[in-house]
């Protein structure tokens, strides 16, 4: 999906990085499929090539793009859960740190979602198995949090409060509009912790 400027910054200079860079922006704008690698490494300023010596081939690019998209929510989470003093406040936080992501980070969003799909064999069941501990530390919390909630009606809680985030995240309209991210916050915080459930 087309996306708004985004701030220019600073690139880094490792050739490695310039390719992940380039590849995560081009699957997410047009799909894995219509993309290729001599486009990654023009984008990177590199020649066709040169590209291999850095990534073997489409699918270890794709990987290490999404490996590393998990890798940040992963770091994110923990960082968010270290200050958290109830279980409620847990969820909350992780929460917020879930929303903030995908609102700065909408093209690993995309490829989270839409890409993981073109991996073969062990390389797309690792990732497949880091998007399923990743929601499994959600339930943990639920469950922690609300011990008399059916495990099945906590997965479905957990999996409409990152579907909201994921859905403006990936919907440009949506995501640039003033509030957006702050009310859909406080839709995922209601449907993840209900009035029923214990807050301390």
């Amino acid at each position: 999906a087309p996306r708004g400027p985004r701030p220019t910054g600073f690139a880094s200079v490792v050739r490695r990085e310039q390719l992940l860079s380039s590849a995560i922006t081009l699957i997410a704008e047009r799909g894995y499929g219509s993309v290729s690698m001599d486009e990654i490494g023009a984008r990177a300023g590199i020649s066709g090539p040169s590209v291999y010596h850095h990534f073997e081939s489409k699918q270890q690019l794709l990987a290490a793009a999404l490996t590393r998209g998990e890798e940040w929510l992963r770091y994110d989470m923990y960082r968010a859960l270290a200050g958290a003093t109830t279980p409620a406040d847990a969820l909350h936080r992780l929460l917020v740190s879930y929303y903030d992501f995908t609102a700065a980070h909408s093209e690993y969003v995309d490829i989270l979602i839409t890409e993981a799909r073109h991996l073969e064999g062990d390389l797309r069941a690792r990732i497949e198995q880091s998007q399923r501990d990743y929601i499994s530390e959600w339930l943990h919390l639920m469950g922690i949090n609300d011990p008399h909630m059916p495990e099945a009606e906590a997965r479905i809680r957990v999996l409409a409060v990152l579907a909201i985030a994921n859905n403006i995240a990936r919907t440009p309209h949506l995501r640039e509009r003033p509030g957006a991210l702050d009310t859909a916050k406080l839709l995922g915080a209601a449907i993840l912790i209900s009035e029923t459930t214990p807050s301390d």
